[in-house]
């Protein structure tokens, strides 16, 4: 049941790739974590993958993972 969960969890993330203006090079992910009902889900962590950089969710399911170099990746969510 929570493996179940954890993979609505991670549909339902939204994420955008955001340009940061003052380094044309990097980039940041960012997003808001939901559950199946699309309640917010604070606290959630939020991964990339394999052993990547990380954030919490804030209280508005919120989170940003900044710097990242050009690329695709892949997110993990634990909550």
């Amino acid at each position: 049941m929570h493996t179940f969960r954890y993979f609505c969890v991670l549909l339902l993330v939204h994420c955008s790739v955001v340009a940061m203006m003052a380094q044309a090079d990097k980039g940041a992910v960012s997003g808001t974590v939901k559950d199946s009902t699309g309640a917010v889900l604070p606290g959630a962590r939020v991964e990339l993958a394999q052993n990547g950089p990380s954030a919490v969710s804030d209280s508005q399911g919120q989170f940003l993972i900044s710097s990242l170099a050009p690329g695709t990746y892949t997110l993990n969510i634990s909550y």
